[in-house]
């Protein structure tokens, strides 16, 4: 039998406690809210009386997560409440934490919602991406940026464009980083811990050397250096994720 059997809420949003145990029985329903993704993680948009909420529904995961988020570790949906209110706390934007919800299936923890406020800025990625000719001063910003994260011992651990948010405030860029939950938090990042993050910063090549030349200058690390490393360190991933992708194809025909 399923029952809710974690909700931490904002100080801020107490009143909105009723509504917000109702969440997961609202998320179900067609037609409820808006949809922005229903891939691996669902996430859809609700207007509220209290503002525009983002709910960001886990993917059920297999048996022995299950087991682990039960008894071992924080899920998903606790560590982005967390690391929300610890992000703003240390300068680092991130949508504001409004409430994560925990259900269990019998004893086993089996469903996660995070909800947050929405924020409206554009994403950087089709900026920067998609555009041949790329604005260089908004991926130095992105650079210096991503040099401030590493810089304040936050190691993102998804660190790519499509999980940064941007705008324009004068002659600066504010950016708001989001899909927090595997951040680790150090007191001071190693190289190496800096560059396995930066690998999944983009594919594109030439911007990818343009913010890691830009990234390295603002470290006071060798920019020629750095980015030969950083190539390294893309290399391993992308021929990593190539093997994975190869698996997973080969194991869906095996299933078909």
């Amino acid at each position: 039998m399923k029952s809710t059997v974690c909700q931490e809420v904002s100080p801020k949003y107490s009143l909105a406690k009723d509504f917000i145990s109702h969440i997961p029985e609202l998320f179900s329903i067609e037609g409820q809210g808006e949809v922005l993704d229903m891939r691996r993680n669902k996430i859809k948009v609700f207007n509220t009386q209290w503002g525009e909420w983002v709910v960001k529904s886990y993917k059920v995961p297999m048996l022995f997560q299950r087991v682990i988020y039960t008894y071992f570790r924080k899920t998903k949906a606790s560590r982005a409440f967390a690391y929300a209110g610890r992000l703003r706390k240390m300068g680092l934007d991130s949508p504001e934490p409004v409430a994560y919800i925990e259900i269990k299936n019998g004893c086993l923890y089996e469903e996660g919602y995070f909800i947050y406020n929405k924020c409206n800025d554009p994403f950087v990625y089709p900026q920067l991406v998609d555009i041949p000719n790329y604005d260089k001063s908004l991926a130095d910003a992105v650079a210096g940026f991503l040099a401030e994260i590493h810089s304040k011992g936050v190691k993102h651990g998804d660190l790519n464009l499509t999980n940064i948010l941007y705008r324009r405030e004068g002659d600066h860029y504010h950016f708001t980083i989001i899909d927090i939950n595997r951040c680790k938090f150090k007191r001071h990042l190693t190289k190496e811990d800096c560059y396995n993050d930066l690998r999944r910063v983009t594919h594109r090549r030439d911007l990818y050397d343009h913010i890691i030349a830009k990234y390295a200058s603002l470290r006071g690390w060798g920019p020629d250096k750095a980015v030969a490393r950083a190539e390294k360190a893309l290399d391993r991933f992308e021929a990593k994720e190539s093997i994975k992708g190869a698996w997973k194809d080969m194991k869906a025909k095996n299933d078909s």
